[in-house]
């Protein structure tokens, strides 16, 4: 699954999740973005991770392919962490 693929899943569920979470898409063409990806500890591509709201704790990662419902259990993992 490319990045492109895992995007379509993520923006399909970003209108309804939008109000709980925060998205921050980082695009590895960009040095800024690359920068950031490094101090998160991003390796690869596509990744997705849950950052706390102090913007520097990384909850959880998720590397290569997803589905919506993963994507929604790590949404519902990063809003309600104790559930």
């Amino acid at each position: 699954m490319s990045c492109k693929q895992v995007r379509s899943v993520v923006d399909g569920l970003r209108y309804d999740t939008q109000s709980q979470i925060n998205y921050v898409i980082l695009d590895v063409a960009n040095k800024e973005d690359q920068e950031l990806a490094q101090e998160l500890g991003i390796l690869g591509f596509p990744r997705i991770c849950t950052i706390d709201a102090d913007g520097a704790t990384v909850l959880g990662r998720h590397a290569g392919p997803i589905d919506v419902d993963t994507l929604t259990q790590i949404i519902a993992g990063a809003v309600e962490p104790n559930s």
